[in-house]
């Protein structure tokens, strides 16, 4: 899952699902690149969202990262041929 997925969970419907599907039924791995996007999607929300609405973000974001396997990823993978910047 991407970074804005895991943000727009925070807000239920469909992506909190998926995320609590993910957590429930697989092992789900977070590289330090995605825990960085999070804590930076958040950063740039302070503007727009009321400060209850930021904690409860962080606070579920802080979630993710106790429950999820930290990876180091050394290898550039290619997801599609848009991605190949």
């Amino acid at each position: 899952m991407d970074a804005n997925v895991i943000i727009s969970a925070a807000f239920g419907g469909k992506p909190l699902e998926a995320f609590v599907r993910a957590l429930e039924d697989h092992e789900v791995y977070l590289s330090e690149a995605i825990a960085q996007e999070l804590l930076g999607v958040l950063s740039g929300l302070s503007k727009k969202l009321s400060e209850d609405q930021l904690l409860f973000i962080h606070e579920k974001i802080q979630q993710l990262l106790t429950l999820a396997t930290p990876i180091s990823l050394s290898t550039h993978v290619v997801l599609s041929k848009g991605s190949q910047g």
